[in-house]
């Protein structure tokens, strides 16, 4: 099956994509939450949260146009 841009959960659209704006989850191969956070354009754009394997939070960024801006 193709993905068509959204994520379900219990048959309700719980994130998507829709003419490249929206929110999202990336995962690895294996199913782990590897990435989550907002687009714009297509590009990553606001606020985005990414991950270390089992789910352990890695880093909270502010994308801007696809350019990460951390805070430390």
């Amino acid at each position: 099956m193709r993905w068509n841009g959204k994520g379900y959960d219990n048959n309700n659209i719980v994130y998507g994509l829709k003419n490249g704006k929206g929110y999202i989850k990336e995962y690895k191969i294996h199913g782990e939450l590897e990435f989550e956070g907002e687009y714009l354009n297509g590009l990553k754009n606001g606020k985005c949260k990414e991950y270390y394997p089992y789910g352990i939070l890695k880093l909270e960024v502010e994308y801007f146009n696809g350019f990460a801006s951390i805070n430390i």
